[in-house]
């Protein structure tokens, strides 16, 4: 069955309406979802990149999907494997701006964006009324033609949540 792997936001996880209805949504298409349950400040990066071969072992992945530092995650797996992105609001500098005073982050310091393209299809949707990133670093890094902003957008992104939705569908297709 195809598959996209969801990552939750920083001090999130998936016991939220946001992934219910993600994974409801992409459920009536005939596409499984699965969560991506982590603690971030205390798994590092090579720790989740061996989840993630797990999970490319034993599903269909077709595609990554995320929000704030969990669309940094869904795009940096869709980079490095070559699969379809669907993100909004990405933590792309997370390390630098806003998670630099959490020690147990630091691993993160050495982490690139992974914004490059690598011809995989990639959505990336932003709020320009994003209250904890601003939209416009990620806008400047990203190709313009993978980038759709939503004016007003919150950085939770549930305000678009709908549209987003929609579009990630039609990028997974």
């Amino acid at each position: 069955m195809s598959t996209i792997i969801y990552f939750h936001g920083y001090q999130s996880d998936c016991k939220t309406e946001k992934f219910d209805r993600t994974k409801a949504f992409f459920a009536e298409h005939g596409i499984q979802v699965v969560g991506m349950e982590l603690d971030y400040e205390n798994t590092p990066p090579n720790a989740i990149d061996k989840i993630i071969d797990l999970i490319f072992k034993r599903h269909e992945i077709i595609g990554c999907i995320g929000c704030s530092l969990g669309g940094y995650w869904a795009n940096r797996v869709g980079v490095l494997r070559k699969v379809a992105v669907a993100v909004a609001n990405p933590a792309i500098e997370f390390y630098q701006t806003k998670c630099k005073d959490i020690e147990a982050l630091a691993e993160y310091k050495q982490e690139k964006a992974y914004t490059e393209s690598n011809g995989a299809k990639r959505l990336v949707m932003l709020g320009t009324a994003d209250e904890v990133l601003d939209y416009r670093v990620a806008q400047k890094a990203f190709p313009a033609q993978e980038v759709k902003l939503i004016e007003g957008g919150s950085h939770s992104g549930y305000d678009f949540l709908d549209a987003f939705l929609q579009a990630a569908l039609k990028t997974f297709q």
